[in-house]
């Protein structure tokens, strides 16, 4: 037992010693590669992951008992966790050597300081592997195998010194840092500083004004790639980002903003500055004085939308494959490489791929409809194409995109379209938008998304300027639609389709619909359409579903629970808390812009909800004991005082006991 026990410590001992003797006879031909092979081979036996057959799980096992929520996950067994992996390296937390350049992404990171990314880094011709191999460094160009090697000057004969004379000029004096060591030798190269993300907070910022953030100041290795990405207060949500070291930028909303500068040098090092500053409105500006104001009864206008922003200029991660067609896209994924499509290519077939835990990206390129079927573990990252259909396609990551049409150039497609089973997918901080609709039924979506879609994240989105519905589902377990901007909505002239913000045709337990801000339904480029809803939530469902704390506002249709009939008009274990609607149900007189029309059914929760418009703000069509209705606010807009922001800041709007009543902005959001 003490042989066994002690048998890797072994191991690992006479590996030592077989190295060492080796090293020890290179030496005697060549000390350079002897001195390489003893950096890169003998040190990696004492501080590379131990090999997996040398655990020894008979007596580690109290250890693991007592760590294992401490356990960092590595599912690649490369020494690195996935969430380094993910956030810090930017590897492939699924593949050993993402660059499949013959050094894990742990001998990159930790020891050998080459791109984990990139299997040339120093771009000699030579693959990392190779050189490390050959005993040449990987980070100099010059440095490579088969590089004829430098000349061997003599030492100058020295000449007795001529006499100096009346007229001869004095020696030139020796330059200052001459050489040293050696004659021949090239001086050493300067010093590259540590890399390190700087900026400075940016003053006076306000809405709707663009403001320069200048990341120029960052040190690394050249060339630096620098990404923006706009937070919510706790850094676990990103909005949108954005790349350059030095970009424009123009907020839309008053507030603080949590700004984060990530840079990454050339070796593959980074590092990150994040800062928070105010945002205020701007100041109001005085109409001319023969406009007449209108009058009161006129319905706020849509505010002019802006165009989709342009694809990012770098948006591909290091080491990609370039990709100029549809088949080169292909073949990189089905290769599992990562992809940066540089050209308009099209349409993308993705199907039937299994699973491909690559990275798809557009630099200064365009994806056209993507058909992603039975490929799973696909991250599409800072891409711009039209739309996405996915089936079977689980823990598919949609992060940052631009997907749709143009202001000018709409588009008939579901922009993402989910009618089977996805689980795990996460679609976050995409701007989505610019659809038409014909009189199908299936055109003009945002996110038509009715699947069993377990554990979905659809978060900080910014769907608008769409001819159907925003988002459109769901089903599945544990949803996530949360801090959302959606809207405007609605169909195009010549179009029947509806045009709701949300519908929810039916869900699973735990559907969580929050902090959402939900305006100008019924509006097409700036005028109002027709009538449909802000939120439908369709009854005969029993399953736990929760909306809270969202604004609702400046909707032609209203909100409406079990108000379509479409499955039954009882409702179970629904919660609608802390929301706010304010001029909704514009389309008629004498309709609120908030009805309950259950007529049964159990666990239900109407609580602390603001709702006011000229007509009295909510309607009781169904039952009032198909719901505990507690501390809501309804009425027209003289009940309460709202800010700009949507926030209630009259006394009524909080309880005796404190508790707030009505929609507070989230903290965060990009609006």
């Amino acid at each position: 037992m003490l042989g066994f026990r002690h048998s890797g410590r072994a191991l690992r001992s006479i590996a030592c010693c077989v190295a060492l003797a080796v090293v020890a006879l290179v030496a005697l031909q060549s000390p350079a590669l002897a001195q390489s092979a003893l950096r890169f081979s003998v040190s990696d036996l004492f501080l590379a992951p131990a090999a997996p057959h040398l655990r020894l799980r008979h007596h580690t096992r109290g250890v693991r008992r007592h760590t294992r929520g401490k356990l960092k996950r590595d599912t690649d067994r490369d020494g690195l966790p996935n969430r380094f992996e993910r956030r810090r390296s930017r590897t492939n937390p699924h593949r050993k050597d993402t660059d499949r350049d013959g050094l894990s992404d742990w001998t990159e990171v930790r020891r050998t300081k080459t791109n984990p990314r990139r299997a040339d880094t120093d771009r000699d011709g030579f693959k990392d592997g190779e050189e490390i191999a050959a005993g040449t460094n990987p980070l100099d160009p010059l440095s490579f195998p088969g590089a004829p090697e430098p000349p061997i000057e003599e030492p100058p004969v020295e000449e007795p010194p001529e006499e100096e004379g009346p007229g001869a000029e004095p020696p030139a004096p020796e330059a200052p840092g001459g050489e040293e060591e050696g004659e021949g030798e090239s001086p050493p190269a300067p010093p590259v500083e540590p890399v390190k993300a700087v900026w400075a907070t940016p003053t006076a910022v306000q809405v709707g004004t663009p403001v320069t953030l200048d990341g120029t100041a960052s040190t690394g290795a050249a060339p630096l790639a620098c990404t923006w990405s706009f937070e919510n207060q706790s850094g676990n949500t990103v909005f949108q980002t954005r790349s350059g070291c030095e970009i424009e930028f123009t907020f839309e909303s008053s507030g603080t903003k949590y700004v984060r500068l990530a840079v990454e040098d050339s070796t593959g090092s980074s590092d990150s500055n994040r800062r928070s500053f105010t945002v205020s409105e701007a100041p109001p500006t005085e109409p001319p004085e023969e406009e007449e104001p209108p009058a009161e009864e006129e319905p706020a206008e849509e505010p002019e939308s802006e165009p989709p922003p342009p694809p990012s200029s770098s948006g591909c991660v290091g080491g990609a494959t370039t990709a100029t067609s549809a088949a080169q896209v292909r073949s990189a994924v089905q290769s599992g490489d990562d992809v940066c499509v540089t050209a308009d290519v099209g349409n993308v077939n993705l199907s039937d791929l299994g699973s491909r835990p690559a990275i798809v990206s557009t630099e200064g390129g365009s994806m056209g409809a993507i058909d992603l079927d039975s490929t799973t573990d696909l991250t599409i990252e800072g891409a711009r194409f039209r739309s996405i259909e996915m089936r079977g396609s689980h823990r598919t990551r949609l992060l940052g995109n631009t997907i749709g049409g143009t202001q000018s150039d709409r588009v008939l497609d579901q922009l993402i379209f989910m009618p089977e089973t996805n689980n795990d997918v996460a679609i976050e901080g995409n701007d989505i938008g610019w659809t038409r609709a014909d009189n199908s039924g299936n055109t003009g979506y945002g996110c038509r998304c009715y699947g069993t879609l377990n554990r979905l994240r659809f978060v900080g989105n910014r769907v608008h300027d769409i001819a159907a519905d925003g988002f459109q589902g769901v089903g599945g377990q544990d949803v996530l639609i949360d801090r959302n901007e959606i809207g405007p909505v609605g169909r195009n002239p010549g179009s029947s389709e509806h045009s709701d913000n949300i519908q929810i045709t039916g869900n699973g337990s735990n559907l969580r619909i929050t902090n959402n801000w939900l305006h100008h339904q019924g509006y097409y480029e700036g005028s109002s359409t027709a009538n449909s809803g802000s939120t439908y939530i369709h009854g005969g469902e029993t399953a736990s579903l929760i909306y809270e704390n969202n604004l609702i506002e400046i909707a032609q249709g209203r909100t409406e629970i079990c108000g379509l009939g479409t499955g039954g008009t009882s409702r179970s274990n629904i919660t609608i808390r802390n929301n706010t609607w304010v001029e909704g149900g514009l389309a008629f007189n004498g309709f609120p812009g908030f009805e309950w029309d259950c007529d049964s059914g159990s666990g239900n929760r109407v609580e602390r909800n603001i709702a006011v418009d000229p007509d009295g703000g909510f309607a009781q069509d169904g039952s009032a004991s198909a719901a505990t209705f507690s501390q809501n606010i309804w009425g027209t807009p003289s009940a309460v005082t709202l800010g700009a922001n949507g926030n209630c800041t009259s006394a009524n709007c909080t309880t005796s006991g404190g508790q707030p009543i009505g929609y507070r902005k989230p903290s965060g959001v990009s609006w």
